[in-house]
């Protein structure tokens, strides 16, 4: 038991780097399109008031396509966060599989998107 601490120990230090990031992303992304909607908005509303629909229409549309490229940004940038931390926990896995673990009948196999680890009992053949 005390192994299978210290392996859990390491993995969480060792993908460390990768919790949190993607929330703390998702929460900057939600607060900067706010700030910038609001701002968008009421310069929108002072351009419309003074007669110039036009401009607070392609206005509009600027803030339409930040909000298109910041998902996409964002997107893109957290999808290679998910994919190093799963790719780092699944060589973690193996290497304490082929160290220490198999041997004694159980497998480390990292879980759905790389958010747990699993711990199965494999059975031995022993004739």
């Amino acid at each position: 038991m005390d192994d299978l601490e210290d392996s859990i120990k390491r993995a969480s230090a060792l993908n460390h780097k990768y919790l949190g990031k993607y929330t703390k992303m998702e929460r900057m992304k939600n607060i900067a399109l706010l700030v910038v909607g609001v701002i968008f908005l009421i310069v929108a509303i002072v351009i419309g008031m003074n007669g110039d629909f036009v401009g607070a229409f392609f206005l509009v549309l600027a803030y339409l396509f930040v909000v298109i490229l910041a998902f996409y940004l964002v997107r893109l940038f957290t999808s290679k966060l998910f994919r190093d931390g799963q790719f780092l926990l699944a060589i973690f896995c193996r290497a304490e599989n082929n160290r220490f673990y198999l041997n004694h009948g159980i497998e480390l196999r990292p879980g759905f998107l790389g958010q747990w680890i699993e711990i199965s009992i494999i059975e031995l053949d022993e004739e």
